[in-house]
């Protein structure tokens, strides 16, 4: 047998590139002096109450869901009447329950449209993103301490062939 192929040379080393630039900082600082005697009065102004933070964050829970207009009966039946069943699932004979979330935000409008868990079909889930995303009206938000506050909305559509 030849003998086996000698090793690859080493890797040339990195070059190295010192730049190295010198800047002048011959500012000089003005000086400050602070005469303070018994009759001095310091005053710190320190707020009555703290100011209030505006956190836009998204509640998991609150004191009060969102609602839907008319409540879940009429947000249900109207999703009945305009939830399409997609052909290829129905040929499939592909039945199911999607779960759809979604935030309900402070103003009542709805946004972040998405399946969350196991969708038994593709075709189910786009649907049912797309017809979510098409419910009329404004909500009610949810609330927190009397607030309105951006919140999650997790609702099951369900797929029964017929």
């Amino acid at each position: 047998p030849p003998p086996p192929p000698p090793p690859p040379p080493p890797p040339p080393p990195p070059v190295v590139v010192q730049d190295v630039e010198v800047v002048e900082d011959d500012k000089e600082e003005d000086d400050i002096s602070l005469e303070v005697n018994e009759d001095t009065v310091i005053v710190i102004d320190i707020p009555d109450e703290e100011p209030e933070i505006e956190i836009d964050a998204i509640a998991d829970i609150v004191e009060e869901k969102a609602e839907y207009p008319g409540g879940q009966s009429a947000l249900l039946a109207w999703l009945n009447k305009n939830i399409e069943y997609p052909e290829i699932a129905a040929e499939s004979n592909i039945q199911g329950r999607v779960f759809v979330q979604f935030v309900v935000e402070k103003d009542g409008s709805i946004s972040d449209v998405k399946t969350i868990g196991k969708v038994p079909h593709k075709a189910l889930g786009k649907e049912a993103v797309k017809k979510v995303k098409r419910i009329p009206g404004k909500w009610t938000p949810g609330k927190n301490n009397g607030k309105a506050v951006r919140s999650y909305f997790k609702l099951p559509v369900m797929f029964r062939l017929k």
